[in-house]
């Protein structure tokens, strides 16, 4: 039961980070403009 909660947090977590990222290359491209 804990490994399955673990794999969704980082399921969770990685899901996060490719926001983030996507977020950060939106306000990248505001910049270059």
């Amino acid at each position: 039961m804990l490994a399955a909660f673990h794999r969704e947090r980082e399921r969770e977590r990685e899901r996060g980070f490719k926001n983030w990222l996507r977020r950060i290359g939106k306000e990248r491209e505001c910049e270059m403009v």
